[in-house]
Formats: structure tokens, sequence, C-alpha cells
């Protein structure tokens, strides 16, 4: 009877031995599977490294965006009052993309991005003379 105790001890810690070999093993796998993934990894540190330089791009593109808004506004607001009375569709364009600083970049935006057409709105400052217009 000591002897089938001993041998079924035996038994299962042979069977516990075996598991903890199992295990090395998946330990061993994950890392020579993070082994090839080396380049994943460079390329996701460097992504996650350049967003403060996008962050800053955001904020100088933003800005630049406000000044000319600014500019533009300035230049306009003149030009509205001047042609409010006679009405027409001149002016409720320029009044519609020329409304407000917000309006303002968002027209800027939309046409350097594609969104709106540059002849739409170099018909619309046209009016305020060449400087204007080469900004």
């Amino acid at each position: 009877s000591i002897m089938i105790l001993i041998g079924s001890s035996l038994g299962s810690v042979a069977f516990a031995r075996s598991l903890r070999l199992f295990k090395m093993g998946k330990i061993l796998r994950i890392f020579r599977a993070m082994r090839f993934l080396k380049e994943l990894r460079v390329m996701v540190a460097s992504i996650i490294g350049s967003f403060s330089s996008l962050f800053w791009s955001f904020v100088m593109i933003g800005m630049i965006l406000y000044v000319f808004a600014l500019f533009f506004i300035q230049q306009m607001a003149p030009e509205l009052v001047k042609t409010r009375d006679t009405g027409g569709e001149l002016y409720d364009q320029q009044f519609y993309f020329f409304r407000s600083v917000e309006r303002t970049i968002l027209t800027l935006l939309e046409s350097t991005m594609g969104g709106l057409d540059w002849e739409v709105v170099y018909k619309l400052i046209e009016p305020l003379g060449l400087v204007y217009i080469l900004a």
C-alpha cells in the first residue's frame, strides 16, 4: 500500500512537471513572436513619438487660418457695408462666406482642402483689389 501511495504521488508530480514544461513552451513561443514584431514596435513607437509634432502642426495651421480670416474680414467689412444697399448675388455670397471669423476660417479651410472651388472665393474677393487677391 505504501508503494501504491508513492507510485501515485510520483505520477502526479511527473504530470505537474510536464504542465510546467508546456507553460514554459508557451512563454518561449510568445518571446519568439515578439522578436518578429520588433519592426511593428518600432513603427508604433515612431507614430506615438510624432504625436506632439502633429499637434503643434495643427496649432500652427489654426493660427495661420485665424490670422488670414481676420485679415479678410477686416477688408471685407467695408465692402459689405458699401454693397449692402445694392444687394445682389455677389453681396449674398460675400456675406455668406465672410460673415464671421469662424465662417471665414471654414471658407479658407474648404478652399485649401478642396471642398470649395478657388474660383468661387476669388470672385468674392476680387472687388477688394490686387493686394487681397494675392493674399
